[in-house]
């Protein structure tokens, strides 16, 4: 027999909904998962935006990096170079400030992969390089590397699944739109 709930609460069968049609809060809504989201979110955003804006002031080394694993031809390196470190800067600042985040996240998770296939590769190849990863630290490509990416990766992941979080630009912008169309 179906458990029901009558429209004042009380149990029994007089007007009475099913159970399963009472509101209940999805997981996406929880107030844990929206702080727990708020915190990837940051997190993948701070980390984005400093490894950019590093490699913009020292592009024509990160161009270089991106040589050494030997993928594109030497030509593409520096468009590639540019391209990524643009991007990078502005899917972070899209995570900070709580944009277009499920969008910035799958940008983030598909260059994620990229990097993963590059790293994989220089090492499947014994290439001991720099990763290129932040300007100003030298890390070679190796099994941390590849754990890192994965670990980014999965938070990026989450964010595409997950991207309700508090404080975002977009909640109050759109919260202002509606104060002004009353």
């Amino acid at each position: 027999m179906d458990q029901t709930v009558q429209r004042d609460g009380s149990h029994g069968a007089a007007a009475a909904i099913p159970v399963a049609a009472t509101p209940a809060v999805r997981l996406a809504d929880h107030p844990a998962m929206r702080w727990l989201s708020l915190g990837v979110r940051v997190v993948l955003g701070v980390i984005f935006l400093v490894a950019g804006a590093e490699k913009l002031v020292a592009l024509p080394t990160f161009g270089h990096s991106i040589a050494d694993y030997q993928l594109l031809p030497e030509s593409l390196s520096n468009i590639f170079a540019l391209s990524f470190v643009w991007t990078e800067i502005v899917v972070g600042v899209l995570l900070l400030a709580g944009v277009a985040i499920r969008g910035s996240a799958l940008v983030t998770a598909a260059m994620l992969i990229v990097f993963l296939v590059a790293v994989i590769s220089a090492i499947a190849r014994g290439m001991t390089i720099d990763c290129g990863c932040f300007a100003g630290k030298s890390e070679p490509v190796g099994p941390k590397k590849v754990i890192e990416d994965l670990l980014l990766l999965a938070a990026a992941l989450f964010l595409i699944y997950f991207p309700n979080s508090y404080l975002t630009l977009s909640r109050l912008l759109r919260r202002e739109w509606e104060l002004g169309e009353r």
